[in-house]
């Protein structure tokens, strides 16, 4: 590292400044390190020492400062660098709010495959926060976050494609959605998708699969499943028929 650092090497000079921060009694000599990386264009620096200032990793907790070097990240191309500046402006973390602004640096960080800020487009879209109000662009931003695995965008998009909202009315599609964020331990969507195997929204009524559903959420604390498990294994619908153990889930 000292050779890098003696030849002017940005990334030598940023692990050297982080490796000091490791102790407190060289936080001041880490920080001149790492700033003299990001003068000579280590952008790697640039979003650590935002998350160490925004943390307080090594340093003291100063939101203001990991605000600015966000935003330098985000403005030479780092997508979480984006992300990240979006969130604080999004929150009002170290910089005054500005829904609009915030708006704009997810778009640049999910137009360049950042989940997370699809979701936020998403959530943003639906609601009219620092954009207009648009149903269909928020259902297309949750169903590329759902397709990519993100948990919650799978249940927002069925929950779109269920009542219609942004997009044509599709239960079977709509199920298919609460499932994946099911099997991924939403439990939320396990009541749902329950619910609609129970009813045959979409799907082929399955009365085990929909008591095996509702079990799931019930045991993560859904209340609702709690009530509709219970009142299964009290009918004996999809499971064997159990008063003690409607009972049981009804109290819970």
């Amino acid at each position: 590292l000292k050779i890098g650092i003696m030849k002017g090497n940005a990334e030598s000079m940023f692990t050297y400044g982080s490796i000091l921060l490791l102790d407190p009694k060289n936080v001041t000599e880490g920080c001149q390190y790492i700033e003299k990386s990001i003068e000579k264009g280590c952008t790697t620096a640039l979003l650590a020492y935002g998350y160490y200032l925004d943390h307080g990793e090594g340093v003291n907790v100063n939101k203001e400062k990991a605000c600015h070097y966000y935003k330098m990240a985000a403005d030479n191309g780092e997508i979480r660098g984006m992300f990240r500046y979006g969130s604080k402006l999004d929150k009002g973390e170290g910089i005054t709010t500005d829904k609009a602004q915030a708006f704009r640096y997810f778009q640049m960080a999910a137009e360049r495959g950042h989940v997370k800020s699809m979701f936020n487009l998403g959530n943003m879209l639906v609601k009219g926060l620092g954009t207009q109000s648009n149903k269909a662009e928020a259902a297309n931003y949750y169903k590329k976050a759902a397709d990519k695995g993100h948990v919650r965008a799978m249940l927002n998009y069925a929950e779109m494609l269920k009542d219609g909202i942004g997009v044509n009315t599709d239960k079977e599609k709509a199920a298919y959605y609460y499932k994946m964020a099911a099997d991924k331990g939403n439990s939320i969507a396990m009541c749902k998708y329950g619910y609609m195997r129970s009813k045959g929204q979409g799907i082929e009524v399955n009365n085990e699969e929909a008591a095996y559903y509702y079990k799931k959420a019930a045991d993560c604390g859904n209340a609702k499943a709690m009530f509709n498990y219970g009142c299964m294994l009290n009918k004996g619908r999809g499971v064997q028929a159990s008063e003690e153990q409607a009972t049981r889930y009804f109290k819970m």
